[in-house]
């Protein structure tokens, strides 16, 4: 598991610099998996804050970049209490969620110019899984 775990720095690039799968998809239960899982959401949500933020909904894109802060800062602290020898330091967690925010963007940019609509791609499917997380997340933290 700790193997595991130190890798997680190491593999998230590699990991999001392929295409994004749905979410729903994974299934495999980790410590390891549920920081990445949670970047991702964290990267999910600072990525709607960008298209509210585009659409002039100000007040939600506000509300979408306070939750990705939440479960970006929430990832971290996570990495960190797993391992002896934390290899994750807050830049480097910074990083792979600003990597998979990106691709969120890519996502949503190919599938408004596939189909007019920017949530038709991975975005669209990862949204039911991330407002659980969140809401989840939230309701322990008492947010």
């Amino acid at each position: 598991f700790m193997k595991k775990l130190l890798l997680l720095p190491f593999l998230i690039p590699n990991l999001v610099m392929a295409e994004l799968k749905p979410l729903s998809s994974n299934t495999e239960d980790s410590d390891a998996m549920f920081i990445y899982r949670t970047q991702r959401c964290a990267a999910f949500f600072l990525a709607a804050e960008w298209l509210f933020e585009i659409s002039n909904k100000t007040d939600i894109a506000k509300s979408m970049k306070n939750k990705g802060i939440i479960l970006g800062n929430l990832a971290y602290e996570v990495a960190k209490s797993k391992t002896d020898t934390a290899k994750i330091t807050p830049e480097s967690n910074a990083e792979g969620v600003m990597r998979i925010y990106n691709l969120y963007i890519n996502d949503m940019q190919s599938a408004r110019a596939s189909t007019g609509n920017y949530t038709d791609g991975v975005v669209g499917s990862d949204t039911p899984f991330c407002n659980s997380t969140y809401d989840e997340i939230a309701s322990h933290l008492n947010l």
